[in-house]
């Protein structure tokens, strides 16, 4: 009934032969055939834009000279706002909110206020030159543009807010009210277009969900084995969100005017943008990065404004403003070596 299969027999070799020929062929060696050969495009690094983020940049390759150029204005204002606040925060103060305003605690809140401008001028120099080199795909500085979103956005919540002390100073508040609007609205729309460049056109509000996904991650990512000093971001974040609303600061037993209530929340919007750099530098600590030009950046300026924050808290307890002071020891002194830590870290770290 069945025959047996001879060499070369097609159906053999095709995989249907007779019950006799399949055992022979069970017990023969295989033919060997030819690998296939899989042609495969290498994965691009973290920081080389996707395809997606590359049409991205395609199509707003007309804004760049513009965004680049915002930035590096903006980066110049905010810096000489720091310099203000750090030299002549009275000045500064009673220029923009009026003489009667200024005090010993006021002018020291001023000057903390304006500490974050050290860090607020980075990240626009670092956010231009992941522009100028097409590296605005990153994880790093993706964080970078949605955070001055969300800052410019709680900027303008707080100046509307408080927009009735605003006509105090040079400007009318209509008049005041309308550039500070204009200026952060500006700001916005800056760092909506890097973020839509890096993630392939999706916007800040459209990718709201997904970042408050990562945020979640961010934070699970300081408070997770091995720890670093960076670690501590979250605080400031929990900082953030609670003097951000809060009327009473604990630090200041003997509570706040209006003018200085509005300059609490003015340095408790920069604390945000404090917690998002220990993020962003944990995660270069964790890769082995912070010899890298972005990352020494962040360093220095980090260290900049914690020193510049420890030392308004020194100076009031100098000056005889009551303090809680259990409190302000631990602030001072948990600023104090975070400043070294990331001034160290930006004079050491190699590439």
């Amino acid at each position: 009934m069945y025959s047996r299969p001879t060499p070369g027999d097609t159906r053999a070799d095709a995989g249907v032969a007779t019950h006799r020929g399949w055992r022979q062929l069970r017990a023969a060696p295989l033919a060997t055939r030819p690998a296939a050969r899989i042609d495969r495009a290498p994965r691009a690094p973290r920081h080389i834009a996707t395809t997606a983020t590359g049409d991205a940049e395609a199509a707003f390759a007309h804004d760049r000279n513009f965004l680049g150029g915002v930035c590096t204005l903006l980066a110049a204002v905010v810096l000489l706002k720091g310099a203000a606040g750090a030299v002549a925060p009275d000045q500064l103060l009673g220029r923009s909110l009026g003489v009667s305003s200024v005090g010993t605690l006021n002018a020291a809140l001023t000057s903390m206020a304006t500490s974050v401008c050290w860090i607020y001028a980075a990240w626009l120099v670092v956010l231009k030159e992941a522009l100028d080199h097409n590296r605005l795909g990153s994880d790093t500085y993706r964080r970078l543009a949605l955070g001055l979103a969300v800052l410019s956005a709680a900027l303008l919540a707080m100046v509307v807010r408080y927009r009735d002390i605003l006509s105090t100073g040079l400007l009318s508040e209509p008049a005041l009210l309308g550039v500070s609007s204009a200026s952060l609205a500006l700001i916005f729309w800056v760092s909506n277009r890097l973020y839509q460049i890096g993630s392939g056109g999706r916007g800040v509000l459209a990718d709201a969900g997904r970042a408050a996904q990562q945020f979640v991650s961010d934070v699970a990512s300081c408070i997770r084995v091995p720890p670093n000093f960076y670690s501590e971001g979250p605080l400031p974040l929990a900082l953030f969100i609670g003097l951000f609303a809060a009327r009473r600061v604990p630090l200041l037993p003997g509570g706040l005017d209006y003018v200085g209530r509005y300059l609490m929340q003015a340095s408790a919007a920069g604390t945000w943008l404090i917690g998002i750099t220990a993020f962003t530098l944990k995660d270069a600590a964790d890769r082995g990065r912070l010899g890298a030009s972005t990352f020494r950046l962040l360093n220095l300026a980090l260290a900049a404004t914690l020193a510049q924050r420890m030392w308004c808290i020194y100076s009031l307890g100098a000056s005889g403003v009551e303090l809680a002071q259990p409190l302000a020891k631990f602030a001072l002194a948990q600023g104090l070596f975070g400043a070294g830590v990331c001034g160290v870290a930006y004079l050491t770290a190699k590439k």
